[in-house]
């Protein structure tokens, strides 16, 4: 394995098999700020997402590259980072351990990299049904975009 240390701050070390995963739509928007990482079973509520991304001042449309990804999947943050050249990355329902990174990354606090800051969190679908992980969510992106800015 390939160990990218001039790249992160953290060891990541890429798989033979990681991806970038998949553009929702075919859609890439050169110079977005978010990259927002999904389970492909999970691109039916990109409507409440838009809302999400919406309440911290973004457009989907506008500002966010979506990628959607296989349960399998070893996730490739080095080249999706690179290529999107993204500050924030949103990681809805994906394991913690399908992410190529050798660190520590905890659901709902901000993992922040060199490069950008990642927020892991539960799945769409999870978060449209339990108004407590609604409510944590919202205040770890009301803590980054409120306090710092875009």
């Amino acid at each position: 394995m390939e160990n990218y240390t001039d790249f992160f701050d953290t060891p990541v070390y890429l798989s033979p098999d990681s991806t970038v995963g998949e553009l929702y739509n075919d859609r890439f928007i050169d110079g977005a700020t978010i990259g927002v990482l999904l389970k492909k079973n999970e691109s039916a509520h990109i409507g409440f997402l838009s809302k999400i991304i919406k309440a911290i001042g973004f457009d989907i449309e506008r500002d966010c590259n979506v990628r959607l990804f296989e349960d399998s999947d070893t996730i490739d943050l080095k080249e999706i980072v690179k290529n999107d050249k993204v500050k924030y990355i949103f990681a809805f329902g994906l394991e913690i351990d399908s992410f190529d990174v050798q660190a520590i990354l905890k659901r709902y606090n901000w993992n922040r990299f060199e490069n950008f800051s990642l927020l892991h969190s539960y799945s769409l679908t999870n978060l449209q049904q339990n108004q407590k992980y609604k409510m944590i969510l919202w205040s770890q992106l009301q803590k980054q975009f409120n306090e710092k800015g875009k």
